[in-house]
């Protein structure tokens, strides 16, 4: 019985071992930003991992694209997980780092704002770093994030 309880333990004790590894390894894991920085209408699709709006699915805003890619780096700059790692305000083109508070999975988020007949296009993709499914957490982010600037 005695040895049944070790073995039980020792087990126990391996598996939290490994759990603690993934979470080191996901939140210390080095990023390749060019990786991500990616033009939201070049972009693969990222299918059930993340979310693409592109072309006529991307929302049209009735003010300057510098002004939307202003109220855009406003918006994100309020996230508490967001992080700007690659783009700028200026170039119209944005990268952003949303990492979950305890795990730490990283999701990233490319838009690109460009000049349409009515204002402003604003192009996204976001998606998983890891994993082939998001729990539609991306679509959330989005939708959020368009909510915030007054999409319809």
């Amino acid at each position: 019985m005695r040895a049944l309880l070790i073995g039980a333990l020792s087990l126990t004790a391996l598996l939290v071992l490994a759990a603690a590894a993934y979470v080191a390894v996901l939140r210390l894991a080095p990023i390749d930003i060019a990786r991500w920085h990616l033009d939201p209408a070049k972009a693969e699709d990222p299918g059930i991992a993340g979310v693409q709006l592109v072309a006529g699915a991307a929302p049209v805003f009735a003010e300057p694209p510098a002004a939307l890619s202003a109220r855009v780096a406003d918006v994100l700059a309020g996230h508490p997980r967001a992080t700007l790692v690659a783009g700028s305000v200026e170039d119209g083109h944005l990268t952003y780092l949303f990492k979950t508070k305890w795990i730490g999975f990283a999701d990233f988020m490319s838009l690109k704002v460009s000049t349409a007949p009515e204002g402003a296009r604003l192009e996204i993709v976001s998606q998983s770093r890891i994993g082939g499914y998001d729990y539609g957490v991306n679509r959330a982010r989005v939708d959020d994030l368009l909510r915030r600037l007054g999409a319809r």
